[in-house]
């Protein structure tokens, strides 16, 4: 029986969770003390992507990728403030930081994580279009996040050295199909989503232009399995977020403690041969609602919201996956590189 639940246990990223869950808690706790809890969701979602990468390392040395990324999504972030204030700039800008993660994924795996968290940046950023000095200030906020989990995760793996095991490498893909190729569909499957959002009045553009860029793979076979993990989690973790907030929508020590709980539950069930992209992006909406809910956001349209980004940014991912298949004959066969939010 013990055996059983230690194999239950392993399924799961949990040394991957004891390190960059803390850094967490520590940002939801400030946002409560202060009452500042818009700049504590903006530092937890910095938080959050640097400890995305802390289980991961280049060889250079442990902490390469993550400090990559504490550095590059600041500066990101940045750009897509400024280029948010103009939406053919903004969709032009996301062409390139979907093109880049979409190429790559299939020629350096073990980059694609860390290009995925600068795109992820610069896209989430545009929703936030300001002038220079009002970028710089949210791009201030997003480093003091990143920061702290660096801080944190070092710290963490300094007192206890087996949580610093790195993950294995990411699978490189095998298929035939061109990265260059790949990736010219990958940022114009984003792009037509970002408009589109835009043409339907949504207010989170990010979320569908993130959904297709995350969801899009190389064939169509390992698409059709993402949108169908990524639409059913969605589905499920809108519908615990709304409960969990339900209780008590109004209590930002309660709301604060789920999100806690739920940051951990989102490391540990990060995308890995052992765990299920479906559990992650249902954990991931959990967070991300229960985050907007801490900023005192109206839940149920933040998750109807994310419902119908997830089904818009699928539907137009699968697409471009068909346009792979069918179009340019991409074959059935490779791969799938680990990760994705």
């Amino acid at each position: 029986m013990t055996q059983a639940y230690l194999n239950v246990i392993e399924r799961f990223q949990w040394r991957q969770s004891l390190l960059a869950a803390p850094a967490m808690f520590a940002i939801i706790l400030f946002g409560v003390v202060t009452g500042r809890v818009a700049e504590a969701a903006t530092a937890a979602g910095a938080a959050l992507s640097v400890g995305m990468v802390a289980g991961r390392s280049l060889g250079y040395f442990r902490w390469d990728s993550m400090l990559l990324v504490v550095a590059g999504t600041a500066f990101t972030s940045m750009l897509g403030s400024l280029a948010g204030q103009s939406l053919p700039i903004y969709a032009a800008g996301a062409f390139l930081a979907a093109g880049g993660v979409g190429a790559g994924s299939l020629t350096h795996p073990q980059f694609w994580l860390i290009y995925l968290q600068l795109a992820v940046a610069f896209i989430v950023g545009g929703h936030f279009p300001s002038d220079l000095p009002t970028a710089i200030s949210h791009s201030g906020t997003v480093l003091a996040g990143s920061l702290l989990q660096a801080v944190f995760v070092a710290s963490i793996a300094l007192v206890f050295p087996t949580l610093a095991k790195p993950m294995a490498p990411i699978a490189k893909h095998t298929g035939d199909v061109s990265p260059l190729v790949f990736g010219l569909v990958a940022g114009t499957v984003v792009t037509a989503t970002l408009i589109g959002a835009d043409k339907l009045g949504l207010s989170n553009l990010y979320w569908p232009a993130m959904t297709a860029m995350l969801i899009l793979r190389p064939n169509l076979l390992h698409t059709q399995q993402r949108v169908v993990q990524r639409t059913l989690g969605t589905l499920v973790g809108c519908l615990i977020a709304f409960v969990v907030a339900s209780i008590d929508p109004h209590g930002p020590h309660y709301i604060a403690g789920a999100l806690m709980v739920a940051f951990a539950f989102t490391f540990a069930m990060q995308p890995s041969p052992r765990t299920n992209y479906g559990w992650f992006s249902g954990s991931v909406t959990v967070s991300v609602l229960l985050l907007l809910a801490f900023a005192q956001t109206d839940i149920v349209q933040d998750a109807e919201l994310r419902l119908l980004s997830t089904i818009m940014g699928a539907g137009l991912a699968w697409a471009g996956a068909l346009v792979l298949e069918y179009v340019l004959a991409s074959p059935q066969t490779g791969d799938e590189p680990e990760g994705g939010l």
